[in-house]
């Protein structure tokens, strides 16, 4: 993947951008960063479901954000019934919010790339040198911040 987010330390200022991906609209965790991170100043995104079974009311991650993103996926089980597992397996939520985080990621790369700031790309660590380049290349995005 790129090197274009850092992970969140609750560290964050006006002049950061904070996006939460979840697979739930209530996690309590979830949305403890994003009313933090906003306190701060820095712009908030989320991508989730706005409503869990059907249910949107009451606190939810979608309403604690400058810009949210909704998956459509709210169910609360997954979506394939399986032989012996009490609950459907396979939430849509992950690969919705999967798609939507490498959507974003494309554009970024895209706009950085067109201003002449190629952003860096982890290997993978399976591929040679893979771990090396990571641990190599990780200094330079860390200084520059993407």
């Amino acid at each position: 993947g790129s090197m274009i987010a850092k992970s969140y330390n609750n560290n964050t200022d006006e002049n950061d951008i904070v996006l939460i991906g979840s697979v739930r609209s209530f996690q309590d965790q979830e949305i403890e960063v994003a009313r933090t991170a906003r306190g701060k100043g820095s712009y908030t995104v989320v991508f989730c479901p706005y409503s869990t079974d059907g249910d949107a009311s009451g606190v939810r991650l979608f309403k604690e954000v400058d810009e949210a993103f909704n998956t459509y996926c709210n169910e609360r089980e997954g979506v394939i019934e399986v032989k012996g597992f009490p609950e459907k397996v396979s939430p849509l939520s992950g690969l919705t919010g999967n798609l939507i985080h490498w959507m974003l990621m494309a554009q970024w790369a895209y706009h950085m790339a067109r201003r002449g700031e190629m952003p860096h790309f982890y290997r993978g660590i399976h591929e040679n040198g893979g771990l090396e380049y990571d641990n190599a290349v990780r200094p330079f995005f860390l200084e520059r911040g993407y």
